[in-house]
């Protein structure tokens, strides 16, 4: 699935069935689900009817289905590498594993572990099924050193940091063969504004953080903290600029994938997990480990800066569990109660979102649960959200695996309507550069074919289009808000000189004042001299010594005319800076008339 296959309108939904394991062959293993041809339905059989192989209408449709036998990278391909292609693109993404304990999910999303106790399967000649017999027993060191049972998230950050490398190499050097050309273009007739819009000066830089946190028993740890379960506990707050965002939760800034994935190893350690009857390393606690970036983009010197942001939740949900199933008792009958209660109010939102879909009026119950809260923003729409659904073939586990289809079944549903994060930061006459460049990009593209260069050329004009209008709105926003300044500079500048003018009139009568007590004193201090008082005649020159320095540097004064001075300078910078704008008081006639998505490709190029 490329990734404009997952830029659908719904969750894309991926059901992978895993190998049976030791406890189920023990047991008798009757296979109940098989994998239609085409990978994007499969049916599951009656349990009575299992072991006769009869067929069965219960089949279910899916974006992908991933057998027994297909590997970690051809699921990183289906689903993996959409996600974080948009997410480069500057769209959130979230990656979600659920299913029963012992489904494989934690093998899914991060491969074997390399301190898990390894169980053999003598009868087991496939690659693929014994790594995913390694993870519901518990996968071994060697395992774990394999780079093809590597799993999403190794994949994941690797492919980020890639394509990160691959796009400042070809920044570089674009840069380096403008500096070559340099003379050839400036040579050439009209090339100049290609060679400001193709040339070199551009430049990128990337911000790269992650996070790492749990949900146990309805609280939230940090599990990149040295203590997670001591200090005080991160809290899950909604802010209407910043969306859905963990108070207190440590963030790690990294620079590569190898760097990004020991932080989350180190995570990982510090993860909850314990042993039921269904699997020897059961996460008893849900698991977000969240990538957050931000680029920022100079297309060319004196261009606005193009900055994206997006988030990437990679989410290891706890496994459903019945107690007939796992024999807990205990504690783990308490964490068991807390995962199926969580996992309630999930599918709960899920059914709610459905009605929404649909067109009804229902509220969606995101605050029932902390993981519902938190990704209620890539649950809700504005995220490209992929569901993972990790299911046993077996027949003894028909009841849950039927579950876990049906929960996927809905989540298919759900409506997403992701938008990229995307905006153009600059001054008016950077941004109006930027709207110089991309109507460059328009006109090639309509005078290279744009007519009849088929649906990939009108679809570049009119994403090109989209980010003209963008820019343009942005740099009107700027020049307003540029002029309201100096506007506003005006008016407090006016104050300050009236407020001045009033100080000096007010210094010119304490100078007459002063002049008159200084006089008074030097007729005191000649009376005094002659009777020969030395203390008062010190006083009476330090009284005088006072005065001469109020009048000759009053404080209030000499603040306001700095103050006076400031505003000034700014009023001259802002007035410089828009008065260079070319469309000065122009661009929201030029947003209303000529940036409209629906025009024609040829009306974007014509002068307001």
């Amino acid at each position: 699935m490329d990734g404009a296959a997952h830029g659908g309108d719904h969750i894309q939904v991926l059901v992978r069935v895993r190998p049976p394991n030791a406890r189920e062959l023990s047991r008798g293993y009757v296979k109940a689900l098989r994998a239609n041809p085409g990978g994007a339905s499969l049916e599951i059989l009656h349990p009575a009817h299992a072991a006769a192989k009869t067929t069965s209408a219960h089949s279910y449709g899916y974006d992908h289905v991933c057998d027994e036998h297909q590997t970690q990278a051809e699921v990183f391909e289906s689903v993996g590498v959409p996600v974080t292609d948009a997410f480069l693109e500057g769209y959130h993404g979230c990656l979600i594993a659920y299913g029963q304990t012992g489904a494989g999910k934690t093998y899914t999303m991060q491969g074997p572990d390399e301190h898990a106790v390894v169980v053999s399967r003598a009868d087991d000649d496939d690659s693929a099924a014994a790594a995913m017999e390694h993870d519901a027993a518990g996968a071994g060191a060697a395992g774990a050193r394999d780079p093809e049972q590597r799993g999403l998230i190794p994949r994941v950050l690797q492919r980020i940091f890639q394509r990160i490398q691959d796009e400042k190499d070809a920044v570089e050097g674009a840069a380096a063969t403008a500096g070559d050309d340099e003379d050839k273009e400036n040579a050439a007739a009209g090339a100049g504004a290609d060679a400001d819009a193709n040339g070199g000066g551009g430049s990128i830089d990337f911000t790269v953080k992650c996070s790492y946190l749990e949900i146990y028993n309805e609280t939230v740890a940090d599990l990149l903290c040295e203590d997670p379960t001591g200090g005080p506990q991160p809290v899950i707050r909604l802010d209407e600029k910043k969306g859905v965002f963990v108070e207190g939760l440590t963030e790690a800034a990294v620079t590569s994938a190898e760097e990004t994935y020991d932080v989350f190893t180190r995570g990982s350690h510090n993860r909850r997990v314990g042993q039921t009857e269904m699997n020897r390393e059961s996460s008893r606690s849900h698991a977000v480990f969240t990538v957050s970036l931000e680029s920022r983009r100079r297309p060319f010197k004196g261009a606005a800066v193009q900055k994206r942001s997006a988030l990437l939740h990679l989410v290891d949900l706890a496994g459903s569990e019945r107690q007939k199933s796992t024999d807990s008792a205990g504690e783990r009958l308490k964490e068991a109660s807390a995962i199926n209660k969580s996992l309630s109010a999930l599918g709960n939102v899920i059914k709610a979102l459905v009605d929404v879909a649909d067109g009804k009026e229902r509220h969606v119950p995101f605050r029932d649960s902390k993981l519902t809260f938190l990704l209620k923003e890539a649950l809700g729409g504005a995220a490209r959200c992929t569901l993972l659904a990790c299911v046993s073939p077996a027949a003894q586990q028909t009841e849950e695996t039927l579950s876990t289809l049906k929960f996927a079944q809905r989540a298919k549903m759900v409506k997403v309507k992701a938008t990229a994060n995307e905006e153009a930061v600059g001054s008016a006459a950077e941004l109006a550069a930027e709207v110089v460049r991309l109507r460059a990009q328009l006109g090639a593209l309509e005078g290279g074919g744009g007519s009849g260069g088929g649906g990939g050329g009108g679809a570049r004009a009119r994403e090109l289009e989209l980010h003209v209008a963008r820019a343009n709105r942005a740099a009107a926003a700027a020049a307003a808000a540029a002029e309201e300044n100096v506007r506003d500079l005006a008016t407090k500048l006016a104050g300050v000189e009236e407020l001045s003018s009033r100080l000096d009139k007010n210094l010119q009568s304490t100078k007459m004042v002063l002049r008159l007590r200084e006089d008074a004193l030097k007729k005191s201090l000649s009376k005094k001299g002659k009777k020969g008082d030395a203390g008062d005649d010190d006083d009476a020159n330090a009284e005088l010594a006072e005065l001469r320095k109020l009048a000759e540097c009053p404080p209030e004064v000499i603040r306001m005319r700095m103050e006076m001075t400031d505003l000034r300078a700014r009023m001259e910078q802002l007035e410089a800076e828009n008065g260079k704008h070319p469309a000065k008081g122009k661009m929201t006639k030029v947003c209303s008339i000529h940036w409209s998505p629906y025009d024609r490709v040829g009306g974007v190029n014509a002068d307001p």
